[in-house]
Order: structure tokens, then C-alpha cells, then sequence
């Protein structure tokens, strides 16, 4: 929500009171309830702040920052009030804002490790390298140590000390390794000439998720969003997290406010239905039929709570449903593929797949691994051939399709190349058993066997 319609005065005496949509009268009692806590209470530090908490968490930055500073002002010794404002800079992309108010928190407690990250990672976007390099190295004293040494392998990199960035990176366990990390690993790898583990480390770094680290100062200002947008956001990062009791406790009392919000009702569904509450799933599903009969994320959410049941059959109708009322739906399109593929019409499966590709799904060369294992199942070599070629061109460190692609090679007779891909699965590293069983395969110390089109996929 626009701030643009708030009025207040910037005195300490005087707190902002927001323009709330009409439609929605509980976010406004909510404001409104705190905002008299800090009337009331005008020397309350503790009510100022959760003002602002909540005028920040609900979209009303202007405000807050006026809230924030007032809270800082009637106790300077509070921590949480300068970091708040900080970070309400970052968010608005505010760099040089930002490091004030956070100087004067990390002031009031200099031992708080992600404080430093922040202000190590505002340091180097100014420039600011060595000041930089002292923040990371003082959040890496803090115990925040894989964060701080991807910042500082960043620095080195900036710098042109490849190697330094290496020793930092490799350091890192490979359970701890961030696409980030893959990113900065190819990137060194590259500047030291080692082309090959740049070209791997990269396509382990494709997904662009950022990197963030945990701050325990933030939590609970969560609990202070009540827009329906806001509340919507955190509900879908907990389903996305595979929680799905919070995303329920979320969605169940938004919907007492917004019972007809169609993204609240598909999502309340889905969340029911992954925990295997399937009856509540179809009361919701129900409901939303009746607000909107041709929206095609219902009959997804029908689809899935369906798969959940074990009604396969009439989840594919409605994902056809889906389809019909939308084409242009690329992850549907591949949930059909899987459907056809395990129901071994592999024709369909195969149309579906490449619709999947036409649409643009997210992940291309998994489709293209699916379709190779079902060409590869019906010894359709060069078709199968042609499949994992595409998927180990979207990415190098796909070891499974390079395994498959190359006992596919094999068996069209071109040798050298087979054994050019397991070279390159082997320096890959994920998949050494499967590595040694390809290469007895190719010697001939066993038969070579079709590709299971079952296979579970990466």
C-alpha cells in the first residue's frame, strides 16, 4: 500500500497514522491498536517500535522509518530499532542510508554476526574492500563462517586473486555448498584456467536462489503482518518449504477475512492435502468452484489433492481441465508427461514433455532426461541419443544423462564418444558406483541394459 495517502508529523510526540483499504477493516483495527499503545504510551520505546514493526511488515515504509527513528530516540541503547531501520534501507536499495543506522546498532552490541555480514556486504558494494574484508572477518569470528568466506572469496575475486578465492571456497563442506559457492568456484576455476571444473561448477550453481543467512533479531517480526498480500507471501514460503501446518494456520484465518480470494482458497487446499487432510481439502475446493468455475489453478490444486489420494485417474481430468482453460501451463504439461510415462503410453508422454519445453518449464534438461529414458526403454537410440545431448547441454553436471547417454552411444557402436561422457561423469564426482558399472558395461563384462524409463530423474 501506498504511503503517499499517510499524514503525521515527525516529532517524537507525534506518531504516523495510515491510510488502510476500506476493504480490509481487521488490518486497520490492528494499526489502530498499536498506534494508541504508542499514544498512550508516549515514552514506551518497546510500543513505538512495534508500531513500526507493523507499518513495515504491512507495507507502509514511509511510516515506519518515522516510527523507527522515534523508537531509537527514546531509548538510544535499544539494538533492534537502528538495525530495523537499517534494513528497511537495504530493502529499498539504499546503501549509504543503511550504514549509519547500523554502525549505531552494531555500537550498542558489536558481538551480533549478521550485523557484520550486512555491513561487510554494504562495504563492498560501495567499494569499500578492506573495510569490507574486516567485516567478513569479523562475522567469521562470530561463527557465521560460510558466509563470511563467500564474501570474502567475492572480494578476492573483485581483486583478481583467484587463487585466494579458491583455498576460501574449497574450505567450504560440500554439504554447505550454496549454488552460490558453485558460481564463485567456476568463477576462479575460469581466471585459473581449469576449464573443465569451471564449465561443472557453474552448472551446479544454476539456481539463482540467493544466499541468506540466518537472524534471529528478525524473527517474530513476521507475526506482525496482516495484509492479505503479506500474510499470502508467508503462507507460500512455508508451503514452499514443505511446512504445511503453518501455511495452514496462516490461510485458516485469512479466509475468515477474504472467504472469495481464489491464490487463499487453491493454496489452503493444496496445504490440506499434502497433510493428508483430504476431506477438509475438498470443502475448500468446493467453495472455490462455486466463486469461479473456469480458473484453471483449482483444477491444479483438485489435481494435487487428488495425487494425494491416490485418485490418479481423476487428477489427470482435471489437469487436462486446467489445460484446456490455460495451454501455456509448462508444469502441467510435464506432470501429464510423468502420468503417461508410468502409465506406459509413452507417445503421450512424449508430447506432453516437449509441450512442457514449448512452454518454457523452469527446467528444460530434466524433461529432455525423461524423454531420453523413455526413448532409451523402447531402444530408440538415436532419439534417445538425441535427448540426453540436449539435456547435458543445459547442464554439465547432469551425471545421470551423461551415464545414459553414454551406454546409448554404446550401443549404436560409437565407442569413443561413450566413453568421452563417463570421462565427463567421472570428473562430475556425484555417481563413481554408476561410473564403474558404465565402464564394465562398454568392456563387455556384462550386458549393456536399455535405460529404465522409472529411473527417478535429478
Amino acid at each position: 500500500m501506498a504511503c503517499a495517502a499517510c499524514s503525521f508529523e515527525s516529532g517524537i510526540d507525534e506518531s504516523p497514522r495510515v491510510a488502510v483499504d476500506p476493504a480490509d477493516p481487521e488490518l486497520a483495527r490492528f494499526l489502530d491498536g498499536l498506534l494508541d499503545a504508542a499514544v498512550t504510551n508516549p515514552g514506551d520505546s518497546e510500543a513505538r517500535g512495534r508500531l513500526a514493526i507493523a507499518y513495515e511488515m504491512n507495507d507502509f515504509d514511509a511510516a515506519a522509518v518515522v516510527v523507527y527513528r522515534q523508537a531509537e530516540a527514546l531509548d538510544p541503547m535499544e539494538f533492534r530499532w537502528p538495525y530495523f531501520l537499517s534494513l528497511l534501507a537495504i530493502g529499498q536499495g539504499d546503501t549509504e542510508a543503511a550504514l549509519k543506522p547500523l554502525d549505531r546498532a552494531l555500537a550498542v552490541d558489536a558481538d551480533y554476526a549478521p550485523a557484520w555480514l550486512w555491513k561487510a556486504s554494504l562495504l563492498r558494494d560501495l567499494g569499500e574492500n578492506d573495510d569490507a574484508a574486516a567485516a567478513y572477518g569479523r562475522a567469521r569470528d562470530l561463527g557465521e563462517e560460510v558466509h563470511a568466506v563467500v564474501g570474502l572469496a567475492q572480494l578476492a575475486l573483485r581483486q583478481a586473486r583467484p587463487q585466494d578465492a579458491l583455498a576460501l571456497l574449497e574450505s567450504v563442506r560440500r554439504e554447505d555448498r550454496h549454488p552460490q559457492v558453485f558460481r564463485l568456484l567456476g568463477r576462479a576455476y575460469q581466471a585459473l584456467g581449469r576449464t573443465d571444473d569451471a564449465r561443472i561448477a557453474m552448472a551446479r550453481g544454476k539456481d539463482t536462489e540467493p544466499m541468506r543467512w540466518a537472524d534471529p533479531r528478525r524473527v517474530g517480526k513476521s507475526g506482525y503482518i496482516m495484509s492479505l498480500g503479506g500474510l499470502l507471501a508467508l503462507a507460500e514460503g512455508s508451503m514452499k518449504a514443505k511446512d504445511y501446518e503453518s501455511a495452514v494456520s496462516i490461510l485458516v484465518p485469512l479466509r475468515a477475512r477474504f472467504p472469495d480470494d481464489k491464490a487463499l482458497l487453491g493454496n489452503l487446499a493444496i496445504a490440506y492435502g499434502r497433510l493428508g487432510r483430504a476431506r477438509q481439502a475438498f470443502d475448500v475446493l468446493r467453495h472455490a468452484f462455486t466463486v469461479e468455475p473456469e480458473h484453471s489453478p483449482f483444477h491444479n490444486a483438485m489435481a494435487t489433492v487428488l495425487e494425494e489420494t491416490g485418485d490418479r485417474e481423476r487428477a489427470r481430468q482435471h489437469l487436462e481441465q486446467s489445460l484446456a482453460l490455460n495451454p501455456a501451463q509448462a508444469w502441467v504439461h510435464e506432470r501429464l508427461g510423468r502420468f503417461w510415462m508410468e502409465n506406459g503410453d509413452y507417445e503421450k508422454a512424449l508430447a506432453a514433455l516437449n509441450d512442457a519445453v514449448k512452454y518454457g518449464i523452469d527446467k528444460p534438461e530434466t524433461v529432455f532426461h525423461l524423454a531420453g529414458s523413455i526413448e532409451g526403454a523402447r531402444e530408440r537410440w538415436p532419439a534417445a541419443i538425441d535427448y540426453f545431448e540436449r539435456a547435458v547441454a543445459l547442464d554439465e553436471s547432469h551425471a545421470e544423462a551423461y551415464l545414459h547417454l553414454a551406454l546409448c552411444l554404446a550401443e549404436v557402436g560409437r565407442v569413443d564418444e561413450a566413453e568421452a561422457a563417463l570421462v565427463w561423469a567421472e570428473k562430475i564426482g556425484s555417481r563413481p558406483r554408476e561410473v564403474a558399472a558404465a565402464r564394465a558395461r562398454l568392456a563387455g563384462r556384462t550386458t549393456p541394459a536399455s535405460v529404465d524409463p522409472a529411473a527417478p530423474s535429478p
